[in-house]
């Protein structure tokens, strides 16, 4: 079993808390992955554009939030 652990720059250390968790539990280091912010175009290309969410214009910006949308990446991000 692989263990997806999304995160930005701004989430590198609750992510390794979360990875450390895992391993307490006796799941592999090998089998925990970090699919990271800042190595997807897709989602970097779209820092600061506008988009409409509930009926309002929003503008996507890279917070600690914006790794949220990797969970979709998850299938493609190992094979």
């Amino acid at each position: 079993m692989k263990i997806l652990i999304q995160r930005n720059n701004k989430q590198k250390l609750a992510s390794k808390i979360a990875a450390a968790s895992f391993i307490k539990q006796d799941i592999s280091a090998n089998d925990i992955l970090f699919m990271e912010f800042e190595n997807n175009a897709l989602l970097n290309s779209k820092v600061g554009k506008k988009y409409l969410r509930k009926g309002k214009i929003k503008i996507f910006k890279n917070d600690l939030q914006s790794f949220t949308l990797l969970r979709f990446y998850g299938p493609e991000f190992v094979n």
